[in-house]
């Protein structure tokens, strides 16, 4: 079994000029590379190495002096690094995405994930739409919770005609107490101003209603 050997360059060298020696018309002749290998004890797989990089350099006119013993295939692929001036020639359209960015860029999706953590890219949100903070998180939150609100108690007086509350007491009541006791400044959500039109209206309607009744029942 042939081991790891690492040669010189004289010893590289000199199996080349072993090959050369017995080659005819720059091929050498059948079973010189097993003669090779068994005289300097080295793997085949090298040997084809070094007759690689030999006629390499006879194809490109250059002497037959120093056969490098670097492997080239199979090596570790070098870092790819990210081109600012081909990421900014990029339209917008092809940024939108982690996959339509590598396709622009001619790299993995992977790669372009590591630019992302590493914080080399990082999305930008638009002046029409920016993102939310907390104050219009809240808002937003405070404005969904109202709605939701409202079509229980549209629901609710729509089915019986009351709205749900403790003790007699509706919930618009409650609300407009915690309204006045959080401060007569403040003001009002148009969300808040809406479910109060809306539901107020309701309540106006059912109760004209209702005196329309007792006037017809009283006479």
């Amino acid at each position: 079994m042939v081991g790891k050997k690492n040669l010189t360059t004289p010893q590289r060298n000199a199996v080349v000029q072993f090959l050369l020696r017995a080659s005819v018309n720059g091929k050498p002749k059948w079973g010189m590379f097993k003669a090779a290998e068994e005289k300097f004890n080295i793997s085949r797989t090298s040997i084809y190495r070094y007759w690689q990089a030999a006629k390499n350099q006879q194809e490109q006119g250059e002497t037959i002096n120093s056969v490098s013993g670097k492997i080239t295939k199979g090596s570790r692929c070098k870092r790819v690094t990210l081109d600012l001036a081909l990421f900014s020639s990029l339209h917008y359209t092809k940024r939108g995405s982690i996959r339509s960015l590598a396709v622009g860029l001619q790299c993995s999706k992977k790669t372009v994930g590591r630019w992302v953590d590493a914080g080399l890219i990082r999305a930008d949100t638009s002046t029409i739409r920016p993102d939310l903070r907390a104050p219009n998180k809240l808002l937003r939150l405070r404005f969904t919770l109202d709605a939701l609100e409202l079509d229980k108690v549209c629901n609710q007086i729509k089915r019986t005609g009351k709205s749900s509350g403790e003790k007699g007491e509706s919930v618009i009541v409650k609300r407009s107490r915690l309204r006045r006791s959080m401060g007569k400044g403040e003001a009002l959500s148009s969300s808040e101003a809406w479910r109060r039109r809306v539901v107020g209206g309701l309540a106006a309607d059912k109760l004209s209603h209702r005196l329309g009744e007792m006037r017809v029942d009283g006479k």
